[in-house]
């Protein structure tokens, strides 16, 4: 059903007054979509980012930017969830908003603007496992320098390891034993390591 004013109006002074959720804003963007209203839904984007920016209340202000942030990454309007996620001061919720989008885009095949979502979260382990995640996107691919440059971002040894231990599989099905013995070597985890390093003999035994 289309929204009326009124409940646009509603839409507006709920958020402000920190009582509208992501729910709500999803409801609108799709009906918006529905009846392919796609400027007047940015024009209406426009209005629920000034409405939570005039909250006083700066976790309110965090909750609401969002829900306006899931709701966009949810309609695949990637550079509106940014903006809104950039609005957020809650650590927290910051994080949890850039590693959907980043995980969004990721999977939308956009690894740039996933490496860029990944590095705007602050939760080290977070950041560690969307990194983790676009490495081995990458590596499914074929390319395997952008996956090793965005394992390097990992700071978490275990994920680290764990992302290297897959590039160096994939390098190694791949039959570029050289890249795969780059890969197993930055794995710190022993047990990881031996696993890759023995995998890739093995590999290298098959075809002599």
């Amino acid at each position: 059903m289309k929204a009326t004013i009124e409940q646009l109006c509603e839409l507006f002074e709920g958020i402000k007054q920190g009582r509208i959720g992501r729910e709500a804003i999803q409801g609108l963007i799709d009906d918006s979509n529905s009846i392919g209203l796609k400027k007047l839904m940015q024009n209406l984007l426009v209005k629920a980012r000034k409405a939570a920016s005039e909250i006083t209340d700066e976790y309110e202000k965090s909750l609401a930017f969002s829900g306006i942030a899931e709701a966009t990454k949810d309609a695949k309007d990637f550079e509106s969830a940014r903006k809104a996620a950039s609005e957020i001061t809650d650590e927290y919720e910051k994080s949890l908003a850039f590693s959907g989008i980043a995980e969004a885009t990721k999977d939308a095949k956009d690894f740039e603007s996933a490496r860029k979502a990944a590095s705007e979260i602050t939760s080290a382990y977070e950041k560690s496992r969307v990194f983790r995640a676009i490495a081995e996107a990458y590596a499914k691919t074929g390319d395997f320098e952008s996956a090793r440059k965005a394992a390097s971002e990992i700071t978490d040894e275990y994920q680290k390891s764990l992302a290297f231990s897959g590039i160096a599989e994939a390098t190694k099905d791949a039959k570029d034993f050289e890249s795969a013995r780059k890969a197993a070597s930055e794995i710190t985890d022993e047990y990881e390591k031996s696993l890759a390093f023995s995998g890739i003999a093995e590999a290298i035994t098959k075809i002599l």
